[in-house]
């Protein structure tokens, strides 16, 4: 019985010996290997990051996210803002408390609406990227920073709204939105570093194919066919393109692309747009009862939701006094009138009768694929009245064709998106184009009216707030020019091109007439030296008596921009794919009339901000101050200035640098600027007394326009700190160090050694007493 128990007894010990080895051994190899799925992990994290302004909220977001598969990545990333986003709209207790007061009640229903766009907007980004098909992948990076870059604008337009109201309200809003709007600005550099991102993380995402891009072109790389082009060069693609859809002479037998629905088919091959459009209208609206409905309100209760083909108003001849919004559903819809003085749709919503800027257009678009043609659009509510917008646009992809837009203070709010006017005709007094669309004027006049009498004119002001934002205002062989009743006060009452509305304000100016109502100085300060020099204002072959360079502010940021650059602005490159307004029939130039400007001089600096500009000695402007965005702005005096760096008066001028490669991608190029991240927001602050009709709120944070009073509170945030350095090599101890997973124990080798070593004399001994 003995040596049955010792056998046993072995027996029991052999299996516990056995089981111990077996599980020491599968434990050490999951660790191994858990171990080296979170170093890969953690890598592509800091990987992904790293092109960020805001890399803390980053990592953050993406701390719980266990793949090194960058797309995941980057969809978690929406995944994250978006969710940040919801909790505030609903949870916030701030914006609770703000519904409750009369004062601020209407800018929290704005606000709340504008967090559901930036909502949608993430949405349709993570839907974008999830069904992205690698071989086109250019196109879906150019709507996701589109997209991206607009979540960023609702978050600052919601802010806009609490600026002139009571309390401490705007600051509170601010802090609230201060994650979120980090997380939009990180998605949007994340996107644009995508193609470099996937290739330097060396790992196989996307069917073992990597991204590679440079400022010329990217590859798209596949283990057997030895690299896809992605984005043709320009006169290919030209070429290719101009095979099947033609620009001007619309042919019938054509064979269309895809994307050509066929209403546009129908445009393409009609002899005049008008007479198809009219003939093909889904609905007739008409003053005199001939038409289905007599208002184009009743009119647009037939668009379908989310229609695919394009669905036609025809607006008969009349003066539609009518405040209309399309909403976001209303996609692919064309109006049409019988001419822009002949229809005509009026309103007079104002901000100084107690309405927020954003919600006096007379006009709102915002569904996709808008197209407008022959129609006039106007806010009569008068200078008098302040802001008071006739046209908001918040519609991608969309087209204006010899259309009015007018009024006076803010007339029209290219505020989203990808937006293309031809032939149309802008009128106002103060800041009357505005807003952060990538928005490109053709062949358009605008045309300054007459202020009140204390004020001066602007005619753009640009709010592109993020160095990564594909953004700005771009105007091209189009004419400045003066109503008959501003030209004899043009000289008291001045006029500018533009100021920044935000701190990276963009607006370029090519191959234009711009006559002497412009003043030589050209462009205006926002308020002291805020973003001139993050600004890019660049001008290019125009023509005129207004278009002299001598005379222009010395800013930073103030650009005589070459023939290379400027081509990068004309909608092939600005926009990625002109295809869409190619297929809208309508007459367009693609190219620059000629290569006749500058061919070398002033340009980029590499060390200067997203696209903005070779060091130029600051001078202070003659010109007279400024107020907040669409503020009315006083004939004479100046305004205070805010401690705002600004270059020095001895630095010398620097001629183009090629390594530097600023056009309308936001695309930035490594140590191009310097980072938002490092920014301190100020002490908030209260506009000082004046004679002067002052702004009222701060540059970067402004409504659309100022409070009518002088004496309202200021709130200045986000601007850059007094006297910050400007950027150069990071210093070593200043660096962030690289998240990185523990190092697996070396030990683990010697312990598996004597745990085999204990299993061998089990066998023996248990061999032994069989024996």
């Amino acid at each position: 019985m003995s040596r049955v128990a010792v056998i046993t007894l072995s027996s029991l010990l052999l299996v516990g010996l056995i089981a111990s080895v077996t599980f020491s051994f599968v434990s050490h190899n999951w660790g191994k290997n858990n171990n080296q799925k979170l170093a890969a992990s953690s890598k592509a994290v800091q990987a992904i990051c790293n092109p960020t302004d805001y890399k803390d909220a980053c990592l953050k977001s993406l701390a719980t996210v266990r793949t090194d598969d960058p797309k995941e990545l980057i969809k978690a990333a929406f995944v994250s803002a978006k969710a940040e986003l919801i909790d505030i709209s609903k949870n916030s207790m701030v914006l609770k408390e703000l519904e409750k007061d009369p004062k601020t009640a209407a800018a929290v229903k704005d606000c709340k609406e504008l967090l559901q766009d930036a909502i949608d907007d993430f949405q349709r980004s993570f839907d974008e990227i999830s069904k992205s098909d690698m071989t086109q992948a250019n196109s879906a990076l150019e709507n996701l920073k589109i997209w991206l870059s607009a979540t960023r604008t609702y978050q600052e337009t919601c802010l806009d709204g609490f600026e002139n109201t009571t309390g401490d309200a705007s600051v509170k809003m601010r802090k609230v939105l201060q994650t979120a709007m980090e997380m939009s600005s990180n998605g949007l550099a994340i996107v644009n570093d995508l193609s470099s991102l996937l290739s330097s993380l060396d790992i196989s995402s996307f069917n073992k194919r990597r991204l590679l891009s440079t400022q010329v072109n990217r590859r798209l790389l596949n283990d057997d066919d030895g690299g896809v082009l992605l984005q043709d060069s320009e006169q290919d693609r030209r070429r290719r393109l101009l095979t099947t859809v033609p620009i001007v002479g619309h042919h019938k037998g054509e064979v269309y692309p895809e994307w050509v629905d066929g209403f546009r088919r129908k445009l393409l091959e009609a002899t005049t747009l008008d007479d198809d459009l009219k003939a093909r209208a889904n609905v007739v609206v008409a003053q005199d009862g001939s038409g289905k409905y007599k208002t184009i309100e009743e009119a647009l209760k037939e668009v379908p939701k989310e229609g695919k083909e394009s669905f036609i108003i025809y607006i008969k001849e009349g003066v539609y006094n009518e405040y209309l919004v399309l909403f976001k559903w209303m996609t692919n819809v064309v109006m049409i009138g019988d001419g822009p003085t002949k229809t005509r749709i009026t309103n007079n919503k104002n901000f100084a009768d107690g309405t927020k800027t954003f919600k006096t257009a007379t006009l709102s678009v915002l569904g996709d694929f808008f197209m407008a043609k022959d129609i006039g659009v106007e806010n009569t509510a008068g200078a008098i009245k302040h802001q008071a917008v006739a046209f908001r646009a918040q519609t991608d992809k969309s087209i204006f064709f010899n259309c009015h837009f007018d009024g006076y203070q803010d007339t029209l709010y290219a505020h989203t998106y990808r937006q293309f006017y031809r032939d149309c005709r802008i009128t106002g007094t103060i800041d009357f184009i505005f807003g952060d669309a990538a928005a490109f004027f053709q062949n358009c006049t605008f045309v300054v009216r007459k202020p009140l009498e204390n004020q001066n004119c602007i005619v753009t002001a640009q709010g592109r707030m993020e160095r990564h934002q594909p953004t700005g205002i771009i105007i091209h062989s189009s004419k400045f020019e003066s109503d008959p009743e501003y030209y004899p006060v043009r000289n008291k009452n001045k006029a500018y091109l533009g100021r920044p509305w935000k701190e990276f304000s963009k607006t370029i100016i090519m191959e234009s007439q711009i006559d002497d109502l412009i003043q030589p100085q050209g462009w205006l300060p926002w308020e002291g030296n805020f973003a001139l020099d993050t600004l890019y204002y660049g001008e290019y072959n125009n023509v005129g008596a207004g278009a002299g360079l001598a005379d222009r502010v010395k800013w930073r940021g103030v650009k005589t921009i070459v023939y290379d650059r400027a081509k990068k602005f004309m909608p092939p490159t600005l926009f990625y794919n002109d295809d869409w307004i190619i297929a809208s029939g309508i007459p367009y130039q693609p190219t620059l009339s000629s290569a006749a400007g500058p061919t070398s001089g002033i340009d980029e600096d590499p060390n200067a901000p997203a696209g903005a500009p070779s060091s130029f000695p600051y001078e202070s402007s003659s010109s007279s101050g400024t107020t907040s965005h669409g503020g009315s702005l006083s004939s004479s005096g100046s305004t205070p200035s805010k401690s705002t760096p600004s270059t020095s008066e001895d630095e010398e001028m620097e001629f183009e640098d090629e390594a530097s490669n600023d056009d309308m991608s936001g695309n930035v190029p490594d140590g191009d600027e310097p980072s938002p991240a490092r920014v301190e927001p100020p002490s908030p602050s209260t506009s000082p007394s004046s004679v002067v009709v002052s702004p009222s709120v701060s540059p970067t944070t402004s409504t659309n326009g100022p409070s009518p009073s002088p004496s309202s509170e200021e709130v200045s945030d986000w601007l850059p700190p007094a006297l910050a350095p400007e950027p150069g090599p990071v210093d070593e101890a200043d660096k962030e160090p690289p998240i990185t997973s523990p190092k697996p124990k070396t030990n683990s080798g010697s312990k598996s050694n004597i745990e085999l070593s204990m299993l061998l004399s089990g066998v023996i001994m248990w061999v032994a007493l069989l024996i």
